[in-house]
């Protein structure tokens, strides 16, 4: 089957990254989660992909937990927002800071979602809900501008599924900002073993009905 890029799959990112920081808020409090965006109903098919991707990324950021220089960093901005709430700059830098040097790929995408919602997580511990909203709305409309075409010309998040299964990062510049260029960059390397198998069979199968 050929991967085609298609208008849903800005639709699909959305979801692909609401259920990856309502997953890292599920622990959070009911009463202190600010109302975040809302999203359209996917069809039967994109709800397939979007579940699954959302759940892959999941599986891969419960090992990212274990790169201690990725959550130092992470860790690092969220202490800043903490100081100077207001300032929507900071995390404005982080997001941009992953694709700094101008090189996108699935694994990068995968750790912006990753750090999108543990510094979700990290505001709302700290009862800041406006900068959590900020945050995400933010950020859907950066990847919307810079990162989506990218998605598109690689056949959507349809294609996405191999390279995100078994992907490995390398040599992902430094998070922090260029004025603390002088600290170790950040280098991951991860290989994950899951299987998607089931997942293209179902997808295939839905798509023949």
């Amino acid at each position: 089957m050929a991967c085609e890029g298609t208008a849903n799959d800005e639709q699909i990112t959305e979801a692909i990254m609401m259920r990856v920081v309502k997953d890292e808020l599920k622990e959070v409090k009911a009463e202190i989660v600010p109302p975040l965006p809302e999203q359209k109903p996917l069809d039967a098919k994109d709800e397939i992909l979007t579940s699954q991707l959302a759940q892959t990324i999941k599986i891969i950021g419960d090992d990212l937990v274990k790169h201690k220089t990725l959550n130092d960093t992470i860790d690092g901005f969220a202490k800043k927002i903490l100081g100077n709430p207001k300032d929507k700059g900071i995390y404005q830098k982080l997001v941009m800071q992953v694709f700094a040097d101008g090189n996108i790929n699935w694994g990068r995408i995968v750790v912006l979602f990753y750090t999108i919602a543990k510094l979700s997580g990290k505001m709302l511990l700290a009862h800041l809900p406006g900068p959590v909203t900020e945050m995400i709305s933010w950020t859907l409309n950066y990847f919307k501008e810079h990162l989506l075409s990218w998605v598109l010309k690689m056949g959507g998040w349809i294609c996405s599924i191999a390279s995100i299964a078994c992907f490995r990062i390398e040599s992902l510049p430094s998070l922090y900002p260029p004025e603390h260029s002088a600290l170790p960059v950040l280098g991951i390397t991860l290989f994950c073993g899951i299987v998607l198998g089931g997942c293209v069979v179902l997808w295939l199968g839905k798509g023949k009905h």
